[in-house]
């Protein structure tokens, strides 16, 4: 690749910043190459295999430097964990393509640390039906800085700090005292969501139900080795997973307007989704693609909800102005690797009106 920044070309290409089959040093997932801004030459090369785990990617990405250009290519399949967190990464680099893609899609990158959404060079093309996307090759260059940078600190997570209260309990619930040398310590994991965990030094609950907002991740006490006192208490949420699902409809008819879809599960629903036809969306005639993650865990989905809302001169040729006329539904949930058919076909979604299709097989 040559970069072209208003002055001269910067050749990137040498022998051990090139991820290419000859060199074995590409692989599934995220396949990235940092640039130097200041010497425009290859910094790192690291391949992240997000079909797996996120976490390598993301201690990465945190530790990047500042403004570094990220040059990124996708190898067979990198959706299946990469979480909201690592989505968020990309939109940091300036992606708005990220969340389009979907399982064994091709997707190719060059942002930039805190470039402005929208800004990065970016280009995405669907799998093919039961197989892998065609492949992307692009070539060209690009100018420095990409375009308008950011500071990104103020979308990094942050740790709220509490002023520290403290609760009285003897001993931490022990009969004896454990000598001078030495602390009490009482800690309890609380029982899943009906009681939060308590953590006692001391003779003093540091956290707990009503302490120090107690809760659920990981629940901290720093103690300072030579006072002997808890110095800071801190609680992380490290809960985070997403799931994710394919949406496919095949219709008689073009849809003329806004489709609102809510998944409907054993443990309750999702949000409701919208599918208004536009970037975020495959439309091939009348079918119709949405890939979509959530952060809701609704077990198993038993059935599938649409809205159809009319509006006017979004696209032409009608068929069916007041009614969208289906010929399938169907929903692949990447997690559990299963595609779902429902009772669709010949059944019709009315202006501005909700109709929810059971699972194949329940009709």
């Amino acid at each position: 690749m040559e970069c072209y920044d208003g002055k001269g070309k910067y050749n990137l290409h040498r022998p051990s910043g090139i991820i290419s089959p000859d060199n074995n040093n590409g692989g599934r997932g995220l396949n990235i190459l940092v640039v130097d801004t200041n010497k425009m030459e290859v910094a790192d090369v690291k391949v992240f295999d997000t079909y797996t785990d996120d976490a390598a990617f993301l201690q990465y990405m945190k530790k990047a430097p500042k403004h570094a250009v990220i040059i990124l290519v996708t190898h067979d399949e990198i959706t299946e964990r990469l979480s909201n967190e690592g989505r968020q990464w990309f939109r940091l680099m300036g992606s708005n393509l990220i969340d389009n893609v979907g399982f064994r899609d091709a997707f190719v990158m060059v942002g930039q640390i805190g470039l402005e959404q929208k800004q990065a060079i970016e280009f995405h093309k669907k799998r093919e039906h039961g197989g892998y996307s065609l492949p992307i090759e692009k070539k060209g260059c690009f100018s420095l800085p990409l375009g308008p940078l950011r500071d990104i600190s103020q979308f990094m997570p942050k740790v709220t700090e509490y002023k520290m209260v403290i609760e009285k309990l003897d001993k931490c619930g022990l009969t004896t005292e454990c000598g001078e040398d030495k602390f009490t310590a009482m800690v309890d994991t609380g029982d899943g969501d009906q009681r939060k965990p308590t953590i006692c030094i001391n003779g003093e609950i540091v956290l707990g139900e009503r302490v120090n907002h107690a809760g659920r991740g990981f629940n901290v006490a720093v103690l300072s080795s030579t006072e002997k006192k808890v110095s800071t208490v801190t609680v992380f949420d490290t809960y985070e997973k997403d799931f994710h699902y394919q949406l496919n409809i095949t219709a008689n008819n073009s849809m003329d307007g806004k489709l609102t879809v809510v998944l409907q599960g054993s443990k309750g629903n999702t949000d409701a989704i919208s599918l208004t036809p536009n970037e975020e969306v495959l439309s091939n005639g009348n079918t119709m693609t949405k890939f979509f993650t959530t952060n809701k865990d609704i077990g198993n989905v038993t059935a599938v909800a649409l809205r159809y809302d009319k509006t006017a001169n979004l696209l032409l040729g009608w068929a069916y102005p007041n009614a969208w006329s289906l010929m399938g539904l169907s929903l692949l949930e990447a997690e559990k690797h299963r595609m779902d058919q429902f009772c669709a076909y010949g059944k019709s979604v009315q202006n501005h009106g909700a109709t929810s299709f059971g699972m194949m097989g329940t009709c």
